[in-house]
């Protein structure tokens, strides 16, 4: 696999946090360090508090402070979670600075842990944002700050986590060894065992429960528990090939890295559907847990160990499925996100470059009666983002095509975009419509006196308050026949919006208030009151 980045240099990559604990956040970006750098690329650490103590093996002297970070030159910086406290992630912001390059937000956790991560998206300011999971759906991500997201699942450490190969199926009559993290709803796992038969022993390892106590000591003195202590590396591999199954009943994770180690290694798994989405199948590659609780992970145990033959076939699946996620594929997926030319993007379309945080479907509901009225028509997009609204309106016969846009990245792909289409007039720019006086007096040659079409979406809250009603008025004078506008509800009725538009000369035709998780507020349809302005603009009228 190659590494090497189109222009063949070595990156140099910053991983900024606060302290360096044992968690799997951490151990991520251990592996990222130890598969990049046979390729020249650097992964180094950084505390934000100088807080250089680890118990990482690898990191050992190897933690910069920050002003010994502020020194140097970055390619890129990583934040790894937001599992600190509010007065700590708001320190964040110091990796704003420039010698710290591209700043990369990592989501490593499920949507329950959303105010961390979003305090940390603020201060940050990423210019991207990535997500190891699947727990995370573009709802989830229309509040945080970044110019493209991307999905990046996984990963394990497929050259160290295998299947042994003289692994035997357990019998009911000998001891049968669970393996499980010793932090993790450890108080499920133990109710669970004063369910199960006496030859089940329970192993854990990691960081372990402290308020376990006598039960766990109760299980040990009875020869049934074992606490293996923190693992690393072959250690680790070897506690997995001497357990029988793996359980994991976290209630809260984004990629549940044992039980993707454990499958790895050909060791069947009972999970909760936390942390294993993206591996753990329903009878096929685990035993999923729809509900956390010591009967079903009784029943679930017991139906494994009872089935010699869904023993194997999820051992072996499992193992087989692990192979998709190697570190490997990881590292070189992430560089490629991370250096590759980025445009700063609002709608979702992968394939033409674009990872916003929109699914043009959501973008364009509501507006299907006023596409329906585009056939021959003229229409003036007034913050077109990618041209993909305005793309709609052509499939839709329209004519006459303006869009305006204030992020430059996103202008040559609207024009790509557009030119699929036969329009008599196409123009698309780059344009701050801050102040209607100032749009005008640059884009007056290009601009048609009317338009059929006017579309006012998702901008007006982005202006100014002191100058938007007269952006507002401004726009209304162009349309010819009908209006569209989209903004949060509080507004339409703090500003009085649609009395103002109704006295513009326009009536309320249409109107649809988003769901709150679809976050796109309140959009209003408008048609023209006076027959002045009833007949559809000629495309000789178009100027260039």
């Amino acid at each position: 696999m190659d590494y090497a980045l189109q222009d063949g240099t070595a990156k140099k990559i910053l991983v900024a946090w606060f302290s360096f604990t044992l968690n799997g956040g951490i151990g991520r970006f251990i592996h990222l360090a130890r598969v990049l750098k046979p390729f020249g690329h650097q992964v180094q650490f950084c505390s934000l508090v100088d807080d250089t103590e680890t118990p990482w093996p690898e990191l050992k002297g190897q933690i910069l402070t920050l002003n010994e970070a502020l020194k140097e030159q970055w390619d890129a910086v990583m934040i790894p979670g937001a599992g600190e406290s509010a007065e700590r992630l708001a320190k964040l912001n110091l990796l704003r600075q420039k010698n710290f390059g591209i700043r990369v937000q990592h989501i490593l956790n499920d949507p329950s842990l959303y105010a961390r991560f979003e305090k940390a998206n603020y201060a940050l300011d990423p210019h991207i944002v990535v997500i190891n999971n699947e727990h995370w759906e573009l709802k989830h991500l229309r509040k945080l700050r970044g110019e493209a997201f991307h999905y990046l699942i996984g990963a394990v450490d497929t050259e160290r986590f295998f299947p042994h190969p003289f692994r035997n199926v357990p019998t009911k009559d000998q001891p049968i060894r669970i393996g499980a993290l010793g932090a993790k709803n450890l108080s499920i796992l133990l109710e669970a065992f004063q369910h199960l038969g006496d030859n089940f022993e329970l192993h854990l390892f990691g960081p372990l429960d402290q308020t376990a106590g006598e039960a766990l000591l109760a299980l040990a003195r009875q020869g049934r528990a074992k606490y293996w202590g923190p693992l690393f590396g072959e250690a680790l591999a070897q506690f997995y090939h001497q357990i029988d199954l793996f359980v994991s009943v976290e209630t809260r994770a984004g990629w549940c890295n044992a039980a993707a180690e454990a499958m790895a290694c050909g060791v069947p798994c009972v999970a909760s559907r936390h942390g294993t989405l993206s591996f753990a199948r329903h009878m096929h590659t685990a035993l999923v847990l729809e509900k956390i609780s010591a009967q079903a992970v009784v029943d679930a145990v017991n139906r494994l160990v009872s089935d010699a033959s869904l023993w194997k076939g999820l051992a072996c699946r499992g193992a087989r499925k692990m192979r998709a996620f190697s570190w490997h594929h990881y590292a070189s997926q992430l560089l490629q996100i991370v250096f590759q030319p980025r445009i700063n993007s609002y709608f979702r379309i992968p394939e033409y470059g674009l990872f916003g945080k929109w699914d043009p479907e959501l973008r364009l509901m509501g507006l299907k009666p006023l596409m329906e009225k585009a056939e021959g028509c003229s229409v003036l997009d007034l913050g077109a983002a990618e041209g993909v609204i305005a793309a709609w309106f052509a499939r839709h016969g329209a004519r006459i095509i303006h869009g305006f846009e204030m992020v430059p990245d996103r202008i040559p792909v609207a024009r790509r975009l557009l030119s699929q289409f036969d329009l008599q007039s196409l123009e698309y720019h780059q344009a701050a419509i801050g102040r209607w006086s100032d749009f005008l007096k640059q884009f007056q040659p290009v601009l048609l006196d009317r338009y059929d079409i006017v579309l006012f979406l998702g901008l007006y809250h982005h202006l100014n308050p002191a100058h938007r009603k007269d952006v507002l008025r401004g726009a209304l004078e162009r349309a010819r026949r009908w209006f569209a506008i989209r903004t949060p509800r509080h507004l339409v009725e703090a500003d009085k919006l649609i009395e103002l538009i109704t006295g513009n000369g326009f009536r309320l035709i249409a109107e649809e208030d988003s769901k709150p998780e679809e976050n796109m507020g309140w959009l209003g349809i408008f048609e023209r009151n006076e027959t002045n302005y009833s007949e559809k603009v000629h495309v000789n009228e178009a100027k260039r």
